[in-house]
């Protein structure tokens, strides 16, 4: 049986969507489950916690982190996605959608920002890197052994979904597909369900610099927090 997945591992948040072919199968599954949880790792080799909260132990490869709750934001500013914590965030997601000690095929439809899109080397990079170069991926999740392997990988625009689920919507129109994440804000111009590559563009202000620009202003500004919890 396999597992088929889309996945989109945010700077703030991770989603998931997908089905088990086998549960699928036997319980007559018609519409895909929904997963999500932060975006955050930490490293145990900082210090042992308690694992607590929508979050995940985690051993791959030698290393032992914490996904999920308890993570710590990385603070990077750059949009790359082949990075160690998007990579236990997708397997993590994954194995929401596979039994321990199995053996499963997954298929991935994976989301991107638009402006790594435009270099096809960078596309073949990630999807060889999040597939572990067509090895199986053995990963120890809360202390239960999983193993899959990622037989294909689809890259797709981040905020992209709607176009799929939807098209008859969208045929014989011009419309602007605009995606607010947690790092930047994207847009792409989108003619009958096709992407029109020269409107795409991304400004690095997402709903993080948002939260940031306002602690700035509200600490120029002498507003203390007894002053927002009276109003």
């Amino acid at each position: 049986m396999s597992v088929i997945l889309s996945i989109d591992s945010g700077k703030f948040l991770t989603k998931a969507i997908g089905l088990n072919t086998s549960d699928a199968a036997s319980e007559k599954v018609t519409e895909g489950k929904r997963e999500s949880f932060r975006s955050k790792i930490y490293y145990l080799e900082n210090g042992d916690i308690d694992l607590a909260g929508k979050s995940y132990l985690i051993s791959y490869e030698g290393q032992e982190v914490i996904i999920g709750e308890q993570g710590v934001l990385d603070g990077s500013e750059e949009t790359n996605k082949a990075t160690l914590l998007h990579k236990l965030c997708i397997y993590a997601a994954i194995t929401r959608y596979i039994k321990p000690e199995g053996k499963e095929d997954v298929y991935l439809v994976l989301a991107c920002p638009l402006n790594l899109l435009k270099s096809p080397e960078y596309k073949e990079e990630y999807k060889s890197f999040i597939a572990n170069d067509n090895n199986e991926v053995n990963i120890l999740v809360n202390g239960k052994d999983y193993k899959f392997t990622i037989k294909d990988i689809t890259i797709k625009a981040e905020g992209s979904g709607i176009l799929y689920l939807n098209k008859e919507r969208f045929n014989d129109c011009e419309i602007g597909l605009i995606d607010i994440g947690g790092l930047n804000m994207q847009f792409c111009k989108y003619i009958n369900g096709v992407a029109q590559p020269e409107s795409r563009f991304t400004e690095m202000t997402g709903s993080n610099k948002l939260v940031q620009d306002l602690k700035e202003e509200i600490n120029v500004s002498g507003i203390s927090k007894s002053d927002l919890e009276d109003d």
